[in-house]
């Protein structure tokens, strides 16, 4: 993890708390904003984690079946909408982004009562990823291995 110089700290510190303070949110200390970047450039690595699981099965799927394999959608009102294999980068572009982001130092400005649900949901929100790509991959490979 690239460490904040201490002036950089500083002004990022300076500029939460002007937030907080529009919000009417207690002051963070400088200590707290440091715990707060470290766990936002850990959890970076879930969400990277993430993604390279959901790259993996793509690429996976892409040397199983044909390049033209789709998977038909009948849903919200439309009837037999074709999904092809592009539609499987969406979890791992996705995952991707979030990672980028969460590896910036304003990415650790979350308060410290927040920071419990933080964990839950980005692991939460990670396992929904996986899984739906999961799926995903599965009826390709159903479709296209016919």
């Amino acid at each position: 993890m690239k460490e904040l110089s201490s002036e950089q700290l500083d002004k990022l510190l300076a500029e939460t708390n002007a937030e907080f303070k529009q919000r009417d949110r207690p002051p963070m200390q400088k200590e707290e904003l440091a715990a707060g970047i470290r766990l936002s450039y850990q959890l970076s690595w879930v969400l990277l984690a993430g993604a390279v699981i959901c790259a993996g099965l793509l690429v996976y799927v892409l040397t199983q079946v044909p390049w033209n394999t789709y998977v038909l959608y009948n849903g919200r009102g439309r009837t037999n909408v074709h999904m092809y294999l592009y539609t499987l980068l969406v979890a791992p572009v996705g995952l991707g982004i979030f990672t980028g982001l969460s590896r910036r130092p304003k990415g650790g400005t979350i308060p410290y009562s927040q920071r419990k649900l933080s964990v839950a949901l980005v692991v939460l929100i990670v396992l929904f990823v996986v899984g739906i790509q999961i799926v995903g991959a599965y009826s390709y490979l159903a479709n296209g291995m016919q």
